[in-house]
């Protein structure tokens, strides 16, 4: 479908190390589409969670550090290893956990060098739909902004940078608020630096959904349509007045909301207030305010838009799982979307309970089955 300079994102080699439910495991997949089966608990999603350790973050379910250590082998900490095709070749990235004091910050090293995770996203692009993100547009206002954050790394590899940066100095500041007496100096160069890398942060998402936009207007497939916006009181901004007026303005703010903030024990005003407003078609009906079917549509829309926008954009291509997530749509629904994640070309991983719901990818998947930690045909 796509031209051959395209970079295509793809795991060759996956290792597993003490990580969930499996003490060892090496897998090194013979399709780009592979479908995993097997009974619930026998550690499907396990699999595809470690696959997304390979970008930046807390992987697909966003989880403490220690909960990935296998149970049973808590004495040492878990370990996952892939072997990756990338803009850069074959390259191996390897990602960790420490015991004691240094197990909360996940480790990452890109062939035998260590690196921070921002690195991650330089390497190959990954994209996930889970079943947990089916209540997306009913969901809590930081569930959205966390998916579009997500969405946004794989067009900016600076962002989850820069997002890590402005927490840091929206914790530092809140601190500093604590004490009756601070610095004020100080307290200055906390707001500046939290007014820049905000602005940054919001250039990033507003280019982002402007990109989105214009892709889902000029895409050949029979897909939902959706209007999309970030909404937020730094995003407005931009486009309107120049970045250095926005960084200006937000600093006011955050000087005059200083008494406030130290009273409410929360920062009001900021990027991390920001949301993700989506509706259906040219009509405009909020996607909170559709049927559970209608917005299960308008994710899985949202979904292939923003991956085919990373092709045409970004020259690439991401590695896709799938766990479980179009089980709540009808057949008629399921044939649209496989048969666009086909035609993408893309390396994919799906999971599901019942083999059944794949039989039309016979002949075009590798099929595998899940028991005791083993992986087989």
């Amino acid at each position: 479908m796509y031209s051959s300079d395209i970079v295509k994102s793809k795991i060759n080699r996956l290792v597993l190390e003490s990580f969930r439910n499996y003490s060892f495991l090496d897998f090194s997949p013979k399709s780009n589409f592979i479908v995993i089966t097997g009974l619930n608990g026998v550690g499907k999603t396990n699999l595809l969670e470690a696959i997304s350790l390979m970008s930046p973050g807390r992987g697909m379910r966003g989880v403490k550090l220690s909960e990935m250590n296998m149970l049973e082998n808590s004495s040492k900490p878990w370990r996952v290893t892939c072997d990756v095709n990338s803009k850069y070749g074959s390259s191996r990235i390897v990602t960790y956990s420490k015991l004691g004091a240094e197990s909360t910050k996940r480790q990452v090293e890109i062939d035998d060098t260590s690196v921070g995770h921002s690195e991650l996203t330089k390497m190959l692009k990954i994209s996930w739909l889970i079943p947990q993100m089916g209540h997306i547009f009913i969901d809590s206002t930081s569930m959205r902004r966390k998916f579009l954050d997500r969405m946004v790394m794989n067009f900016d590899s600076s962002h989850s940078k820069n997002l890590l940066s402005y927490e840091y100095y929206m914790r530092e500041r809140s601190n500093l608020l604590k004490s009756k007496s601070y610095d004020q100096d100080w307290m200055s160069v906390l707001e500046r630096n939290m007014a820049e890398v905000g602005v940054l942060i919001a250039i990033s998402r507003v280019q982002f959904i402007e990109m989105l936009q214009e892709t889902s207007m000029d895409i050949k497939y029979n897909l939902p349509h959706f209007v999309v916006k970030v909404s937020g009181e730094i995003e407005e901004k931009v486009h309107k007045i120049p970045s250095l007026q926005i960084e200006e303005a937000f600093m006011v703010v955050l000087r005059e909301n200083r008494a406030l903030d130290s009273l409410s024990k929360r920062t009001n005003a900021g990027i991390h207030r920001s949301d993700l407003l989506v509706w259906k078609g040219e009509a405009g009906v909020r996607a909170d305010m559709c049927s559970t079917g209608e917005q299960k549509l308008l994710l899985m829309s949202v979904f292939l838009t923003e991956i085919i926008a990373q092709i045409r954009h970004r020259n690439m291509m991401p590695v896709i799982l799938l766990d479980d997530a179009v089980a709540h749509l009808d057949v008629k629904s399921q044939a649209i979307f496989f048969e666009i994640v086909s035609d993408i070309g893309a390396q994919v991983w799906v999971t599901s309970t019942f083999m059944e719901s794949f039989e039309f990818l016979k002949g075009n998947a590798e099929f595998l089955k899940i028991e005791n930690q083993i992986i087989s045909s």
